[in-house]
Order: structure tokens, then C-alpha cells, then sequence
């Protein structure tokens, strides 16, 4: 899937305005999913980097 900087750009936003107001919790950085993509062989996509925190 290919999106445009458009979209991307309003995805940062939206994550953001999430992970401040403590919605979202990082799990990773994008290094860090980047270097777990490469180890076990999948796209970086397919790694999880936030989860919604439960209230």
C-alpha cells in the first residue's frame, strides 16, 4: 500500500494529538520496529508500534 505525503502527514498529526493526550502508548520506536522487521523478516508495516492504553 502506498500513501501520499498528504496522508501521511495527517496520520503524524492525528497519532500525535492520540499519544498526547496518553490514548496512545508507543512500543517501540521507528528504529526500533524497523530492526524487528528486519530480524524476523517482515515489512515494517507489519509491526505494531502503539497500543490504545485501556481506561
Amino acid at each position: 500500500m502506498n500513501i501520499s505525503n498528504t496522508e501521511t502527514e495527517k496520520f503524524t498529526q492525528e497519532v500525535t494529538v492520540l499519544r498526547n493526550y496518553g490514548i496512545l502508548i508507543e512500543l517501540m520506536t521507528s528504529q526500533q520496529a524497523y530492526k524487528l522487521a528486519k530480524k524476523s523478516n517482515k515489512s515494517k508495516k507489519d509491526i505494531p508500534r502503539y497500543k490504545v492504553k485501556t481506561p
